[in-house]
């Protein structure tokens, strides 16, 4: 929401959120200064966020990245904002 931001301020929210929606996150990049301030995304795999293409969810540098690429053989995981838990199940045993 923007209510009670300037308009300028309110601009400048408006276009960090298309941001978000139309392009890929930068993982490498903090976002937010606020360390308990977290960017929660899906869409890019975190099988290939990770070097070692891990399939979980990735939490760094503001990010909870939770597409674990279940389509592509990975997981389907859950995680649990207030305590922090992730659970898995597996993903597809098909190849894409």
């Amino acid at each position: 929401s923007t209510q009670g931001y300037s308009s300028a301020a309110s601009d400048v929210y408006k276009r960090q959120l298309l941001d978000f929606i139309y392009k890929r996150a930068d993982y490498s990049k903090r976002y937010y200064s606020d360390e308990k301030t977290f960017l929660v995304t899906g869409h890019t795999p975190t099988m290939f966020i990770f070097t070692n293409r891990d399939a979980k969810v990735f939490m760094k540098n503001g990010h909870i990245a939770i597409d674990c690429g279940c389509v592509y053989g990975g997981k389907l995981a859950a995680y649990c904002i207030e305590t922090g838990e992730v659970e898995y199940v597996g993903g597809a045993t098909k190849e894409y």
